[in-house]
């Protein structure tokens, strides 16, 4: 951060602002989003400069440090030589090129994913001058506009439940805290809810295929780029919701008793398949390659703990079962490394301030997991999960994305951001198990009182 941002930063603030009121002036004044528009904008811009802060003076280090300083020599080459920038934009980095070859050298452009948000951030700022706060500003306002592109798709299939849609879309506090400002996290998140909505607006209602298709496409497309796992954990999930969605407006009974395996088995099929093609597609993220990655970054988390302590950041680390991967242990640790996901650390893990914010909202997470389980029971839980496929969906893509970042991340530091998609899901899906099993509970009540 430096003294350009203390002028463009409050400018920045006032035009999102400015575009920010003007866009909730267009909503309609029963819409349940324009009550949380203003309110949800300002919890995002204030995770974005927060953790900005908290990196540059705190940890003094960090991603978005590394991205920034980055991004802010591809703007020196911009103000130097346009068609340099332009081609640092646009060639591989790995194709040897005399011209290029010491920039990316010095971009450390070979790190592929990281490079593509160091592009991303580069020509952001032109229009930021180079201006930390100013890129931070701008994510966190495009990142909240994803947000309010998944309450907008929440509220049309559950209108009654609009303050517990707004709760896990704008209120849990690790979102908007760390899904904002210049990381990977805040773009992956507005991929994953236009995703979520294109979906919805393509395959369940059917409107404006055409234009949402694009979204998903360049949604997909950037959040596949810049971490691949998440795209790879959100279409198995996808794939479920559509073909249950649709077996399920089978009105035969019988038929749709037959049907219903088959879909399960082309679900699973597909998934397969898509991995498998997503793999072929880009070498970096085979099943191999995958599998590699996790174990470097379980090496290097464990490797902190060793040579900085406690005190000097190994105090995150944990470890689930043996670190391998195979099958056993894969299936032994799933539940270990959802619940690292979910609620973890624990109050007696806590090793910095950190830390304990994250504690404290797992906790919170917890014990709402504990009163609806004890409320309507596993049975329950189990039975609208299954006869609800967007209940399905959710749960299904947070169990899954919270096992894939629980069992390779083996650092909380890191696991607070990663986990960042899959907490509006989780949480959205326990508030709508909440509202089916009590619309049941009084429509059983009314029933037994009229006889």
């Amino acid at each position: 951060m430096d003294v350009i941002d203390l002028g463009l930063g409050p400018i920045y603030l006032v035009l999102v602002y400015m575009l920010a009121f003007i866009g909730r002036s267009r909503l309609k004044k029963d819409d349940p989003l324009r009550q949380y528009y203003i309110r949800g904008l300002t919890l995002k811009l204030f995770g974005g400069i927060a953790a900005g802060i908290v990196y540059f003076f705190y940890y003094k280090t960090g991603d978005t440090v590394f991205y920034f300083y980055r991004s802010k020599i591809l703007y020196e080459v911009f103000q130097g030589d346009f068609s340099i920038f332009l081609r640092l934009l646009t060639e591989d980095p790995f194709k040897y090129d005399q011209q290029l070859n010491d920039f990316f050298k010095y971009l450390i452009a070979r790190d592929t994913s990281a490079w593509f948000l160091v592009r991303i951030i580069g020509v952001l700022n032109i229009f930021t001058f180079g201006s930390y706060a100013a890129d931070a500003i701008l994510i966190s306002y495009f990142s909240f506009l994803g947000i309010c592109a998944l309450y907008r798709t929440l509220i049309e299939m559950y209108p009654e439940q609009s303050k517990e849609m707004a709760v896990a879309c704008f209120f849990i506090p690790s979102v908007f805290f760390w899904g904002s400002g210049v990381f990977k996290d805040a773009i992956t998140l507005l991929g994953v809810c236009l995703m979520t909505r294109a979906s919805y607006q393509i395959f369940i209602k059917g409107k404006s295929i055409a234009y949402y298709f694009f979204i998903f496409v360049i949604a997909f497309y950037v959040t596949f780029k810049l971490k691949a796992y998440i795209a790879l954990c959100f279409i198995p999930s996808l794939m479920f919701w559509i073909f249950f969605t649709y077996g399920y407006r089978i009105k035969s009974s019988f038929l749709r008793s037959l049907i219903m395996p088959v879909i399960l088995v082309m679900t699973i099929g597909g998934a397969y398949v898509f991995m498998a093609q997503a793999g072929s597609a880009n070498s970096n993220w085979s099943l191999d390659q995958i599998q590699d990655r996790a174990k470097d970054m379980q090496w290097w988390h464990s490797k902190v703990k060793d040579i900085y302590g406690a005190e000097g950041g190994g105090g995150s680390f944990y470890s689930i079962g043996d670190g391998s991967f195979s099958i056993s242990n894969l299936l032994l640790s799933f539940p270990q490394a959802v619940v690292v996901s979910l609620f973890r650390p624990f109050l007696w893990e806590v090793r910095s301030p950190v830390m304990l914010l994250a504690s404290i909202e797992g906790l919170v997470l917890l014990v709402f997991t504990i009163k609806l389980i004890r409320g309507f029971g596993i049975s329950k839980i189990f039975k609208y999960s299954k006869d609800n496929p967007f209940i399905f969906f959710c749960l299904f893509f947070a169990m899954i994305f919270g096992f894939a970042v629980g069992f390779t991340s083996f650092n909380f530091g890191a696991l607070v951001r990663y986990k960042i998609p899959l907490m509006p899901f989780y949480v959205a899906g326990l508030y709508l198990i909440r509202y089916q099993a009590t619309k049941d509970k009084k429509l059983e009540e009314l029933a037994r009182t009229e006889k």
